[in-house]
């Protein structure tokens, strides 16, 4: 009976030990003070991109009654594939179109793995892939971000053009500001 006991505690020992080991090393890795910023940031990255593939996978819609009654803001802030369209095409659909010889969910896919490379944060930026123009939405720290994440998507094949909506904390986004220096004329 005691035999069998040690047997349990010293499994229970080693199992304990090897999370130890691991979880001491993750956190080295990723606290390394010369490559450790760069790790967390490509780590964040790899983990809501695929928080992200997930919740498109799902196919939830949001009912275009619900989405009436929305503020504009909250609105902007739904992707395009969560909408729901009142005509009979699907929400969506941007991501069935065919870019080059892939579809536009292949592309998408290899324009946020582009991203995960970045050694900044880029969880902010929304992409859309529709037909042969990848749409980048969102804001990042500073313009060298903005031109680096620019330049990295316009690396993957099978794109024509980027199209960047990309701007600063406490900016309006570049589609935006003209309506709001209208607005603040008025």
């Amino acid at each position: 009976m005691k035999i069998r006991s040690k047997k349990k505690k010293m499994r229970l020992f080693s199992i304990r030990g090897a999370f130890f080991v691991f979880l001491g090393a993750s956190l080295a890795y990723l606290l390394d003070p010369e490559s450790g910023e760069k790790r967390r940031a490509q780590t964040k990255n790899t983990a809501m991109t695929m928080v992200k593939q997930q919740a498109q996978d799902m196919d939830v819609k949001i009912p275009s009654q619900i989405q009436d009654k929305l503020p504009d803001p909250i609105k902007e802030k739904i992707p395009s594939n969560f909408k729901s369209n009142s005509s009979s095409e699907p929400a969506g659909q941007a991501s069935t179109f065919m870019t080059g010889d892939k579809p536009s969910s292949v592309v998408l896919d290899q324009v946020r793995q582009a991203m995960s490379q970045l050694s900044f944060p880029t969880n902010e930026v929304e992409v859309n892939v529709e037909q042969k123009v990848v749409i980048l939405r969102g804001q990042l720290k500073d313009p060298a971000q903005i031109k680096e994440l620019e330049r990295k998507v316009c690396t993957v094949s099978g794109i024509e053009r980027v199209e960047s909506y990309l701007h600063l904390p406490n900016t309006p986004a570049p589609n935006k500001a003209a309506s709001i220096e209208a607005s603040s004329i008025s």
